[in-house]
């Protein structure tokens, strides 16, 4: 949803991925030229286009968004509002997650100050419009080099590339050790961390149909608490583990594979 100068890296990158790749609806109010030229460019992409206001649920519905797997929501340049840009960006993933709760929204947003109202509009994931800079500038100064890094790793010319493999595809029970050394042997590919996915309980599950007092008392404490009666998903991050470490199930690794 919307478009900038970073919706054609987000679509280089999708398209390095080689396989897997999901089918991409665009929704923004470009002109049907500029559309035409950016299919062009990627043609090995099933991309469609929808042309309008991603705000209105009418326009999130001609794009089918109920069965979207995931969406994510851009500062918009293609119209001349984009000072209200956090603000429709909001606005959206309320409509969506009006829509259909369970897809993943990840939303970018411009003033850090707005992360309070996107988070309560349930998005999934933020990212913060130059969040990194400070880091960065700093490591120019103190660590020259890890900068440098960080831009290779993330430019779509890169020969190298992070990757998820899932825990249950053969990983499972064995330790990070055996599994570094397994990578190392099979492709040369680096295991930088383990990662979980876990998934929030909703109040409402737990809530008898016919609200009984005590429903009523818990579903008041959470509001006033200022909380939603949904625990959000999140994911965890597990950088540089131990050896010793045990993969299970649910787990999943984060791998840093070269010549992709």
């Amino acid at each position: 949803c919307g478009w900038n100068f970073n919706t054609e890296q987000i679509l280089a990158s999708l398209l390095k991925q080689g396989s897997n790749i999901p089918q991409i609806v665009l929704i923004n109010q470009l002109t049907e030229e500029s559309i035409s030229d950016i299919l062009s460019h990627f043609t090995d992409l099933k991309i469609k286009f929808v042309y309008g206001d991603f705000t209105k649920e009418a326009v999130l519905n001609r794009a089918n968004i109920k069965f979207a797997q995931s969406v994510i929501i851009l500062p918009d340049s293609s119209v001349a509002l984009s000072e209200k840009s956090d603000e429709r960006t909001i606005l959206a993933t309320l409509s969506i997650k009006s829509i259909n709760s369970k897809i993943k929204v990840y939303a970018h947003i411009i003033d850090r100050e707005n992360m309070s109202h996107i988070k309560k509009a349930k998005a999934d994931e933020v990212l913060i419009s130059d969040a990194y800079t400070g880091f960065l500038l700093a490591a120019h100064v103190l660590e020259p080099g890890i900068p440098q890094t960080v831009d290779q790793l993330f430019s779509e010319e890169s020969p190298h590339n992070l990757s998820r493999t899932d825990a249950n595809t053969g990983y499972s029970g064995k330790t990070i050790g055996e599994i570094r050394q397994q990578f190392l042997e099979e492709d040369g590919s680096l295991v930088l961390g383990i990662g979980r996915e876990t998934e929030g309980v909703n109040v409402m599950d737990i809530l008898s149909d016919d609200y009984s007092y005590l429903d009523q008392f818990i579903k008041r404490k959470f509001e006033e608490a200022g909380r939603g009666l949904g625990s959000e998903n999140s994911v965890k991050i597990n950088l540089n583990p131990d050896a010793n470490t045990v993969l299970e199930d649910k787990d999943f690794l984060i791998l840093l594979k070269s010549g992709v």
